[in-house]
């Protein structure tokens, strides 16, 4: 997924896909969460979720997405 940058900002910082950023926070052990935002914010917010995930799901140690929408899933 090279169309996703990351940012680290010491225990926080961002990834960026296409022009939109999502925090990320790091936990115990080098994982890291990636908050993914409730409302509409954007049209494209389904297909961003689901390349935030496969991102995630392919880094080592395993990251994952906090997911605050009840819409996309």
């Amino acid at each position: 997924m090279s169309d996703i940058k990351v940012t680290h900002m010491g225990r926080s910082g961002y990834v960026e896909y296409e022009g939109k950023r999502y925090p990320i926070e790091m936990f115990a052990g080098g994982h890291f969460s990636i908050g993914f935002p409730a409302g509409h914010r954007h049209s494209r917010l389904q297909e961003h979720l689901d390349a935030l995930k496969e991102f995630a799901s392919s880094r080592q140690p395993e990251w994952f997405v906090e997911n605050r929408s009840k819409k996309y899933q």
